[in-house]
């Protein structure tokens, strides 16, 4: 292990562990060190994305109390983004990292309902949703400035798109070597 995964927090260089063996490279610290490069790139472009667009990290997202919507970047560099309320209802989308077998690439969720509130460092579970649950959430970001839900569901929509496209690039650069 070198450069890349000597730059991680410890909590997702110990969750890159735990997914190394998704990879087909043989060697164990060579696996780990790409898959830190793909992780670095995607939280890099995830916080341009939030910059970008005027958004702020949060620590705790509560569905019943916030009004607006969430985009999460979790410790496996999946997405998941909550849209605002609106009529009652929440969309949901997730884009995964592309790796992993027993999650879908992509699922959404017109109808999402969180199990409860979301917090940094735990699992986003749902009880209606376009996954049961999330890994462990790294980053929360939220809009600064209040705006018309249906305008707030079309911006995390593209906020999203961006992303899951930036981290399609990186696994097919970084992790798979094209």
């Amino acid at each position: 292990m070198t450069e890349y995964f000597n730059q991680l927090d410890t909590a997702i260089a110990e969750h890159l562990k735990g997914i190394r063996k998704s990879l087909d490279i043989e060697n164990d610290n060579e696996a780990l060190e790409v898959l830190a490069q793909a992780w670095i790139e995607k939280e890099d472009a995830f916080n341009r994305q939030i910059d970008e667009k005027s958004m702020e990290t949060v620590e705790e997202f509560d569905p019943d109390t916030e009004e607006g919507g969430v985009l999460l970047l979790t410790y496996s560099g999946s997405l998941l983004s909550i849209g605002p309320r609106q009529n009652n209802l929440r969309s949901a989308s997730y884009a995964s990292i592309g790796l992993r077998q027993d999650v879908p690439e992509f699922a959404e969720e017109e109808d999402a309902q969180l199990e409860g509130p979301v917090r940094t460092g735990d699992l986003a579970r749902f009880v209606r949703g376009p996954v049961q649950s999330s890994s462990k959430i790294y980053k929360m970001a939220i809009f600064k400035e209040e705006m018309d839900a249906a305008e707030e569901e079309e911006l995390l929509a593209e906020v999203t798109q961006i992303l899951a496209e930036d981290f399609t690039e990186v696994n097919r650069t970084i992790i798979a070597g094209e």
